[in-house]
């Protein structure tokens, strides 16, 4: 399915397409300037890419509320101006590779993914 990633959670947010044969993922900086940059990047991925998603994924966190609320929003908008599905993922699993996954939660705190 030709799905259109979002993960906006962290200093290190993304955005991805995915076919089936192959993704394109291209990395955003987080902060202030990722509400500003967000959708024209969207859209210039999509473009270059000649790319219209059939899903969008956007990552819910732990991390950044306002990151998170960020990429939401612009992924719920494209969903319903498309009528496409919506869905929502754990962001830890995005840099889950084996064992665990550990990342700074500010604040003196971690956010921790096990291995099942």
């Amino acid at each position: 399915m030709r799905t259109l990633f979002l993960e906006t959670s962290t200093e290190k947010s993304c955005i991805a397409i995915k076919t089936c044969e192959k993704i394109i993922s291209i990395p955003l900086f987080g902060g202030p300037q990722l509400s500003k940059n967000l959708a024209s990047e969207v859209s210039k991925l999509l473009k270059t890419n000649d790319f219209h998603p059939e899903l969008i994924a956007v990552g819910a966190g732990p991390g950044s509320l306002t990151g998170v609320r960020v990429g939401m929003a612009l992924g719920k908008a494209l969903a319903f101006a498309w009528n496409i599905p919506y869905i929502e993922f754990c962001s830890l699993k995005t840099f889950f590779t084996e064992g665990a996954v550990l990342v700074d939660a500010r604040q003196g705190g971690i956010y921790l993914l096990l291995d099942d």
